[in-house]
């Protein structure tokens, strides 16, 4: 009887779930797929059928986590390797263990927690706040970078969505490399970075932010906190990735030829580093002392031996 659908009936308020239900997202274990997943499909399916509800699947979206393992095995008490983060936020950082565990693997695999990449990920921290404070400049960015970091903007924006974390965080990585290469970073530009570093580092990124607002003249606008500001949107003209060809001579003879970004074929440093890492360059190069380096931006790096 549809009358038995009447709100009179129902022990629940029926725009109150309207407001709250189905739930957007459910985030959870492998082990949820069969008890409560299934528990609770089946009564909404059911109150759906008989005209309760006006929706069948209570979760719309759903993703499984993985299970981190110590040592090769799941952790556990009774196998004595679980891991007790407050002894390693005592040594290395809240923020350093938080990028650590968003590093180690897609968020539904099973990584392994090793000492030594919490110590990596520690140096990748001290690296963010060396370039914080000595590479944010007055100067205008650099094209090479400022193309960057509209491209990093766009990664870490589609990797958070797709909880994509593990390469969202390798994007900063590869841009961080780039900011210390180029030296200065405008402090408006930085605060770009810093905003989508937040989720990541949130104690970082709040301290570097409160700093630009309390020792910059540059950034005129009122700072409260870096996570209470908009996300920053990309660029979409500066995210366009084009290839170009760069020539790789020894002594002015063609030895090989790179295949890089337009924006990483502009960096001297970049370029070089990738041209002795060609097989056939890295011939040629064997046992000769490098006496100067020619650089054409985008063109051409010739390697002179003596």
């Amino acid at each position: 009887d549809a009358s038995l659908a009447s709100s009179q009936f129902l022990p629940w308020d029926p725009e109150i779930t309207k407001k709250w239900l189905p739930v957007d997202f459910y985030f959870g274990g492998a082990e949820h797929s069969v008890l409560h997943l299934m528990y609770s499909r089946f009564v909404t399916m059911v109150l759906s059928d008989l005209g309760y509800l006006d929706f069948e699947e209570p979760f719309p979206r759903f993703f499984a986590h993985g299970l981190m393992i110590k040592d090769g095995a799941k952790m556990s008490k009774s196998r004595g390797n679980v891991v007790n983060p407050d002894e390693y936020i005592a040594k290395y950082g809240a923020d350093t263990l938080r990028l650590y565990l968003m590093f180690m693997g897609p968020m539904d695999g099973s990584p392994d927690f090793r000492d030594d990449g919490i110590e990596g990920m520690g140096r990748f921290v001290n690296r963010l706040w060396r370039a914080f404070n000595q590479y944010v400049a007055d100067e205008r960015t650099s094209d090479v970078l400022i193309t960057k970091l509209h491209q990093t903007i766009k990664k870490v924006t589609e990797d958070i969505e797709g909880f994509d974390y593990n390469t969202a965080i390798a994007s900063m990585m590869e841009f961080l490399n780039l900011w210390e290469d180029e030296k200065n970073l405008n402090a408006q530009d930085a605060k770009l970075f810093v905003k989508i570093l937040a989720p990541f580092a949130p104690h970082l990124a709040e301290e570097v932010y409160q700093r630009l607002k309390v020792n910059s003249q540059r950034l005129k606008v009122k700072l409260d906190s870096v996570h209470t500001q908009s996300w920053p949107k990309y660029d979409p003209k500066l995210v366009v990735e084009e290839s170009v060809t760069v020539v790789v001579q020894v002594n002015g003879k063609l030895r090989g030829q790179l295949e890089v970004k337009r924006q990483i074929s502009n960096v001297k440093s970049q370029i070089e580093k990738l041209a002795r890492q060609e097989q056939k360059v890295s011939q040629y190069l064997k046992g000769q002392q490098v006496k100067k380096v020619i650089f054409v931006p985008g063109k051409l790096v010739n390697f002179v031996t003596v």
